[in-house]
């Protein structure tokens, strides 16, 4: 008899959407970028390349909150369901577009370069060494699946600790915030200290909380629209500086992805028909759409007669029809052999 990684009862559709319009985004963002070279923070696609994969981060904890918070024990056997599941989601694709990058790019990297990246571990030991355009947060978010059954327990057994352990995470995004990040200087040309994982790790935490305060409570109706609208304007119209990574940008669009979040999270809605297909795909192949668009890119570059929109677009179609067949072709890998302690669907 076989048991199965916990999966939701019911989707979260609202979810859904916001990742599939978030993974959409990101991709012409990334498309245009290697395209033209970095957009103007001062414009919204700009603010929304660095921004929107904040959004995925908050989206990653409140997501991992809502499936397994009530549905795993704090044993050995539940908490190996979630680290293979974690491992089945992440690593094949991601092997699989570092092996296609280097081949592309004709990267040669060192033995323990190549070490790094394909467990992971760059993040950590090498964060200028990844492999794979985007890779970072892929290491990043590595890093914070370890910290999630940490965050279970805590919240479970020691709410005291729970918190004071929030407190300690969001000191550190504020010490990056106000004292690591140059205000004068753009984020790009701090890129290391951008990428640390202990600058986003609040993100992740912030998604988590949102799920641990709220997931029982509901909300006036007009509050979800509300923060929808307070979060684009504030993402969309708050006046640009050189680093929006830092002081108080930093803190005001990550509020706004925050509101942006928290809109769909607190939204029960649920499109119809087409709209709701395109929508609820999209976010089912966010993960794909994010890592194999550069790779996309870098393949098709050498059609010098295509025009860059005209390019543009042609690398995002194609990017979205291989994240579908790799989506609909992805090995059935959560099957495990029946223990002592097995899931309860």
């Amino acid at each position: 008899m076989t048991t199965q990684l916990p999966i939701p009862s019911k989707r979260r559709y609202n979810l859904d959407y916001l990742r599939g319009l978030a993974a959409l985004g990101i991709m012409a963002v990334h498309l245009s970028t290697l395209a033209v070279g970095p957009l103007s923070t001062h414009s919204f696609p700009g603010r929304y390349g660095v921004y929107g994969v904040s959004v995925f981060y908050i989206l990653s904890g409140l997501t991992l909150f809502s499936v397994y918070f009530d549905r795993i024990q704090l044993n050995r056997h539940d908490l190996g369901n979630f680290f293979l599941h974690r491992f089945v989601r992440i690593f094949p694709l991601f092997w699989l577009v570092t092996f296609l990058t280097m081949f592309v790019r004709d990267i040669v990297p060192s033995n323990a370069g190549l070490l790094y990246n394909l467990t992971g571990l760059f993040a950590v030991t090498d964060r200028h060494g990844y492999i794979a355009s985007g890779a970072w947060s892929i290491g990043n978010e590595l890093i914070f699946y370890l910290f999630f059954p940490i965050f279970v327990i805590l919240s479970k057994k020691s709410r005291l600790t729970f918190y004071l352990l929030s407190a300690v995470i969001l000191f550190i995004y504020l010490y990056f915030a106000f004292y690591k990040q140059n205000p004068s200087v753009s984020y790009l040309d701090q890129w290391l200290d951008y990428i640390n994982p202990l600058n986003q790790l609040f993100l992740f935490l912030a998604g988590f909380l949102m799920g641990y305060l709220f997931h029982k409570r509901s909300i006036p109706r007009i509050v979800s629209p509300l923060c929808l609208i307070v979060g684009l304007a504030l993402l969309a119209f708050y006046p640009a500086t050189t680093n929006i990574a830092a002081g108080m940008p930093r803190m005001v669009f990550t509020a706004a992805g925050i509101l942006i979040c928290f809109a769909f999270y607190k939204t029960s809605f649920r499109l119809k028909g087409l709209p709701d297909r395109v929508l609820t795909t999209l976010g089912e192949i966010s993960y794909p759409v994010y890592l194999i668009a550069p790779l996309v890119w870098y393949t098709l570059f050498s059609f010098h007669y295509l025009a860059t929109i005209p390019l543009i677009i042609v690398c995002g179609v194609v990017t979205l029809a291989l994240s579908y067949c790799l989506h609909k072709l992805k090995p059935r890998l959560f099957h495990l052999t029946k223990t002592s302690s097995p899931i309860k669907n």
